[in-house]
């Protein structure tokens, strides 16, 4: 993914997981800034924030910012996590709803966070 970074100008990283997503961010953090930090008289290596999460209406989605001098070009790269559409997938958007008392089918759910993502203009994060 490092290299398909590298080589073109992606801005957006869609995934349907988030073991997918965490994988991704543990390939890019490695390449970027760690904030040094004094804690208690002792130099700790403590990451700044790195991945900057964005709320957007009822969901949210997150943004790194890669340097030029990593990537070629510098940017926002803005990584989305939709629901999967698996049926999996689907008891856990069921859970969710549940404990937030959110009374709505899960694959309507799902289908209004895509439709969200796909059909809006959040550029300006």
């Amino acid at each position: 993914m490092i290299n398909i970074l590298t080589k073109f100008k992606v801005d957006t990283i869609y995934t349907t997981s988030k073991l997918v997503t965490r994988i991704l961010k543990q390939q890019i953090e490695p390449l970027l800034d760690k904030k040094k930090e004094t804690v208690n008289g002792n130099r700790k290596k403590k990451k700044k924030e790195i991945f900057i999460p964005i709320k957007t209406g009822e969901f949210e989605f997150e943004k790194v910012h890669l340097p030029l001098s990593i990537f070629k070009t510098s940017r926002e790269l803005k990584i989305i996590t939709l629901y999967s559409p698996s049926d999996q997938g689907i008891r856990g958007i069921a859970k969710g709803l549940n404990i937030k008392k959110i009374d709505i089918k899960p694959e309507e759910y799902r289908r209004k966070q895509y439709e969200h993502f796909f059909k809006s203009n959040y550029s300006q994060y």
